[in-house]
This record gives structure tokens, C-alpha cells and sequence, in this order.
């Protein structure tokens, strides 16, 4: 039996963070490297209506 799955290809860009968010992503990012977590970006997306 073989599935067939329409995939309908979605948009997505770089998500618009409000600054307090943007600063708690690079406080992530301090504490993934304190833990030896190198060459890690975090990104955040959202779909394009």
C-alpha cells in the first residue's frame, strides 16, 4: 500500500523577536557554550502567511 502525501511547500523567514526574547536566544547560547556546546546558532522561524 503506498501512501501518497501532497506537500504543499511552505514559506518561512527569520522570526521578528521582541528584544527581550532576542537577549534570552544569546543567553541560551552563553550557557551552551559555558557547557563546552560550541558552533551552535539558535534561530528562530515563522511560516509566511
Amino acid at each position: 500500500m503506498e501512501q501518497k502525501q501532497d506537500k504543499k511547500e511552505e514559506a518561512f523567514q527569520v522570526a521578528q523577536l521582541p528584544e527581550a526574547c532576542c537577549e534570552k536566544i544569546t543567553e541560551f547560547e552563553r550557557e551552551l557554550n559555558a557547557m563546552g556546546y560550541w558552533n551552535i546558532a539558535l534561530v528562530a522561524y515563522q511560516k509566511e502567511q
